[in-house]
């Protein structure tokens, strides 16, 4: 690769490069005449880092809610915060739990991360479609989980977060 002319660069221009930023995902996504909608609201997949398919399901929400807010002529914080409520109840909290699964995958040792993607890769084809919708509940979640007994002193800030 080393040799492909194509990697020769004179002048570096720009780099482009960051960090996935979100919270709990069940925040304020709509206000007066405002909704925010794909990484504006945190609505990225926060264990695959992927935020196209999560933003297009939130512009959707909210462009269902827009839509009857400007029928009615009503924008109002009110009004609007139905997409909100939309996005916790679909998606909300199952988000919480895979953020957890990659707060705790960014804390694995190498073999449990390992034995971490051997178990998501033995997932059916379902269950991995599943998975990167947030539809995998608390059980089928821990069971991917590689647990070791140290990751007993997680358990409190674990229980936080829910």
């Amino acid at each position: 690769m080393r040799d492909d002319p194509r990697w020769n660069v004179g002048e570096i221009r720009a780099k482009h490069a960051g960090e996935g930023v979100w919270n709990n995902s069940i925040n304020q996504r709509a206000t007066d005449g405002f909704v925010a909608i794909g990484d504006a609201a945190s609505s990225i997949n926060p264990l695959f880092g992927e935020g196209i398919r999560p933003g297009l399901a939130s512009a959707e929400m909210a462009a269902t809610v827009v839509r009857t807010a400007l029928a009615t002529d009503d924008v109002s914080e009110g009004r609007l915060r139905e997409y909100e409520r939309r996005w916790n109840e679909k998606r909300g909290q199952r988000w919480r739990l895979q953020r957890l699964l990659s707060d705790l995958l960014y804390d694995f040792s190498e073999s449990q991360q390992d034995s971490f993607v051997k178990r998501v890769g033995r997932l059916s084809t379902t269950k991995a479609e599943r998975l990167r919708r947030y539809d995998l509940g608390l059980f089928e979640l821990v069971k991917l989980y590689p647990f070791r007994v140290k990751d007993v002193a997680k358990a409190p800030k674990l229980v936080r977060q829910l």
